[in-house]
């Protein structure tokens, strides 16, 4: 049975993951289980997101409604309705006060977290939302179909500004750890914008191949994509011209992963079953190769610093 991509809670005391409709929350530096609880459902259905203080945690249902629980018990605390469709993402604001949520039903729904009561939605004009994320300042990202990204002011949800995206089926959509730059692809385009100015910093096309997953650094300095039939390719790119510095010699079987400083680079690999290679960013050599699972991998995570690598398999 596979298991699903993990979750930190702030500060990454907590690890949680699951395994079909059993969900699980460990200690992040031991491993040691700390709580279980099950859910019922389609198992794809399920996004998660931690309060900021890291006392609850809010879990989507197979029934479009959001479940918030204790972390430290597990009980339901509360049950939030009001989507039509599945919800694809879920977001908590940094201040604690909002939860926002987006949904195939084509609408952003902003939750009063205080009183646990929808407080708006906006429609996003038959376009499902796959996107919510908060920055710090709690500025709220959310992205749809088609490559539509907007920003959200910090009081009273009011709409900032919009920037468009590459088009039909984006699949990726990220942004770097000082929010400076974010990064957008579908399979014949990958667009680049500078945050702070709100100007598209870049934009390639790719008219002989098409684009997997894209990879942003936490650093802001390189990408990474891998193509869509795996095993695959993946090529390292500057953030700054664009420019393939590096196509890794090794074909991969899994979106890569970037370590929080930038330095490595981390994916299944496609000539060694079940096993991840890890390859330093600057020599362009393999660093380690870890084995241990008996199954293709799923997901590779590190925690917030860098000194742990989490696979699911």
């Amino acid at each position: 049975q596979s298991v699903s991509p993990s979750l930190f809670s702030p500060g990454g005391r907590y690890l949680l993951s699951h395994q079909n409709e059993l969900i699980q929350l460990r200690d992040a530096s031991t491993g040691t289980k700390l709580i279980q609880f099950s859910l019922d459902g389609k198992i794809n259905c399920y996004r998660f997101s931690f309060s900021p203080n890291g006392e609850w945690l809010a879990v989507t249902d197979a029934d479009n409604s959001i479940t918030i629980r204790e972390v430290r018990s597990g009980k339901t605390l509360r049950r939030l309705s009001g989507h039509e469709g599945v919800i694809r993402s879920i977001a908590w604001s940094p201040d604690g006060q909002r939860i926002v949520t987006g949904s195939s039903d084509c609408t952003v729904r902003f939750w009063d977290a205080r009183g646990f009561q929808n407080h708006f939605f906006y429609p996003e004009r038959n376009r499902a939302v796959h996107t919510t994320q908060f920055f710090p300042d709690g500025t709220l990202m959310t992205g749809a179909d088609r490559g539509t990204i907007r920003f959200w002011k910090k009081q009273g949800g009011q709409l900032s500004r919009s920037i468009p995206g590459p088009g039909f089926g984006m699949h990726s959509c990220c942004v770097s750890s000082d929010y400076k730059t974010l990064a957008m692809a579908n399979r014949k385009r990958i667009h680049l914008w500078d945050l702070e100015t709100s100007h598209q910093h870049l934009s390639l096309h790719n008219s002989k191949e098409s684009w997997g997953r894209l990879t942003l650094s936490s650093n802001g300095r390189y990408f990474v994509t891998t193509g869509i039939v795996f095993p695959q390719k993946a090529t390292l790119y500057q953030v700054r011209d664009g420019r393939a510095i590096w196509e890794i010699p090794e074909k991969v079987m899994s979106a890569a992963a970037i370590t929080p400083d930038g330095k490595y680079l981390a994916f299944e690999s496609g000539s060694i079953p079940n096993t991840i290679t890890l390859w330093s960013i600057q020599d362009r050599k393999r660093s380690r190769i870890y084995q241990g699972h008996t199954r293709g991998i799923k997901a590779i995570n590190f925690t917030p610093n860098g000194s742990k690598m989490i696979t699911t398999s």
